[in-house]
């Protein structure tokens, strides 16, 4: 299942909504990559599963029951001392990225109140979750990265957390429309990309489900090259994004799940998926 920088986003509107001035009741490791936080909020009690894993990242509400191992792992007996029954404060991603910063109230050994981070970062084999202090200093990584595993980040304790580059266009905050895109492209000599291409290539969080649901909305074939592009074209191609991105911007979501051709859920409707098995206005 597709589960990209959009989906990320509104996965993280939702949490904002019904966690945000919560209290964690438990914290358990369930897996070699992932975590529950059992969390109090608004009068009610929710469950957050988080994935760091290679092949299936993710961050989400579940209600499923998870078995815990008998002996806790190091790092959840870490993020257990400093942790503890915190307040989440604050859950932000980073851009369009999937990368998650959830920003915990609670205290140090002095009783003195502190600002602790766990961040989520989903990025295929680089996927990762990590704790830091209130000074963005890394105190400790369920996948530590030496200089011989990556010389462009490195991840252990005591190194200051740095975001992982996207290099790539924030939806969100910058201008984008199809226009600027194509020019872009152009001066780049990649004139014999796709349009499919050039959206997940461009911009931050877009994955190949999503450009190719913007090519199938305009009634444009998605390995179209875009200096093929005929004027109609492009104004519908523009017209798609636009309404995309207005919608990311706004929050305006309708999260649908298929399982034809495969099981998959999204935020919105995937017209290329025909008939959604389930949806709901968000």
């Amino acid at each position: 299942m597709t589960f990209d920088g959009i989906t990320m986003h509104a996965v993280v509107a939702e949490l904002k909504q019904k966690l945000l001035g919560g209290h964690i009741k438990k914290i358990n490791q369930i897996g070699p990559s992932q975590l529950t936080i059992a969390f109090y909020a608004n009068g009610e009690h929710f469950l957050l599963y988080l994935s760091c894993d290679a092949s299936n990242g993710r961050l989400h509400l579940t209600t499923k029951k998870y078995a815990n191992p008998t002996t806790p792992p190091n790092f959840v007996m870490l993020l257990r001392k400093h942790l503890g029954q915190g307040k989440l404060i604050g859950l932000e991603q980073v851009a369009m990225d999937r990368t998650v910063r959830l920003r915990f109230q609670t205290r140090n050994e002095l009783g003195d109140s502190v600002e602790k981070q766990l961040v989520l970062e989903v990025m295929g084999r680089h996927s990762n979750l990590i704790l830091l202090d209130e000074k963005d200093r890394i105190l400790e990584a369920i996948h530590r990265v030496s200089y011989d595993m990556s010389r462009v980040r490195q991840i252990y304790p005591g190194k200051t957390y740095t975001v992982f580059p996207a290099n790539k266009r924030d939806v969100l905050t910058q201008d984008v429309c199809l226009a600027l895109l194509l020019d872009e492209a152009q001066k780049e000599q990649r004139g014999g990309v796709t349009i499919k291409q050039l959206f997940y290539g461009q911009l931050t969080g877009f994955s190949p489900l999503v450009a190719v649901e913007l090519c199938v909305r305009a009634d444009v074939k998605p390995d179209t090259p875009i200096g093929a592009l005929t004027p109609d074209e492009q104004k519908a191609m523009d017209s798609e994004l636009s309404l995309l991105v207005t919608a990311l911007r706004n929050d305006c979501y309708h999260p649908t799940l298929y399982r034809s051709p495969k099981n998959q859920a999204y935020p919105f409707a995937l017209t290329q998926y025909g008939t959604p098995a389930a949806e709901n206005e968000s």
